[in-house]
């Protein structure tokens, strides 16, 4: 850790089973180890564990510029079972997420919105993160709740891959969105649609972030433009309408000029594509996880291409 940022590493085991030792010898070079070993005859669950957290006083202005990261001083990074056999381990920083509150429904899209940030902390640039919701529920009506600007699901097939299969079995079928090429100290607004047919239950999802393998989009090889009808800037957002037809697919494409859009440099593709119903669709670009930062007025410029 960054010794200008943080300081006086204290570490909270998280089980009453366990016993922990610090090694904060090292403390005044930003290091700082800690061994954690269960009780005899306990062991963990499957899927994530929580083994404790280490909290730091903040020294400087900014906790995310901590510049965290695992090293194998003063304490190694492993893991043994009772009989000594190494296990399994992975280290890396995954970013904070802070919620705003609870889901507020929209009602001009008719979606419940939950707005976060997450944050990173470490001092790597995440390329490649997956925000996990879990534990969506029915609502009055008895249907499931959706996670509407879902770019995937876990385990699954289709337009964009599911995570690595290492992860399936505790979050398989749970949707998920990507965040790509956060950087340090790096603090990123997010919002999350979740579609509730009732417009009354109010989602409580849970959110797991883990780290996982490249993605690169490729478009599809055959697509036709469309016209849009409409765009214009409003609440810190730009909605833009286009006709659609019954069960077609479309993707949003944006720039930061027209001349880019134009010439097809540096232009980008909003996720997850947009199911056509045979009407005029009203879209919105309210930032991440769709695009990759807020849109500012008349900063950014669109087209629509139709999927053949």
């Amino acid at each position: 850790f960054d010794t200008n940022v943080l300081r006086d590493p204290v570490f909270q085991p998280a089980r009453i089973n366990t016993t922990s030792s610090t090694d904060n010898s090292l403390a005044d070079e930003g290091l700082v180890g800690v061994i954690v070993e269960l009780g005899g005859g306990a062991r963990f669950e499957s899927g994530q564990q929580v083994l404790g957290e280490i909290q730091f006083a903040l020294t400087g202005s900014n906790a995310l510029a901590g510049g965290l990261m695992f090293t194998n001083r003063p304490a190694g990074i492993s893991a043994t079972n009772t009989f000594g056999q190494a296990l399994v381990l992975e280290a890396g920083v995954v970013p904070s997420l802070t919620l705003a509150g609870p889901p507020v429904l929209n009602r001009q899209s008719g979606l419940f919105e939950h707005r976060m940030t997450a944050g990173n902390p470490g001092a790597m640039t995440v390329s490649n993160l997956l925000l996990i919701a879990s534990g969506l529920a029915n609502d009055s009506l008895t249907n499931l709740i959706t996670l509407y600007n879902a770019q995937g699901f876990v385990g699954g097939a289709g337009f964009t891959p599911g995570v690595s299969v290492d992860l399936r079995g505790a979050f398989a079928g749970e949707p998920f969105v990507r965040l790509r090429d956060i950087a340090p100290a790096e603090s990123r607004p997010l919002t999350l649609e979740y579609y509730v047919s009732d417009h009354q239950t109010v989602p409580e999802p849970e959110y797991v972030m883990l780290m996982d393998e490249g993605f690169v989009f490729r478009l599809p090889r055959r697509t036709e433009r469309v016209r849009i009808v409409n765009v214009r800037f409003a609440n810190d957002a730009f909605l833009i309408e286009f006709q659609t037809r019954e069960n077609a697919r479309y993707l949003v494409q944006y720039a930061d000029s027209a001349a880019d859009l134009q010439s097809n440099e540096n232009v980008r593709t909003a996720l997850p594509q947009v199911a056509g119903n045979g009407q005029l669709i009203q879209w919105i670009d309210n930032g991440p996880p769709k695009t990759d930062s807020l849109p500012l007025e008349g900063s950014r410029f669109y087209r629509v291409l139709e999927i053949q």
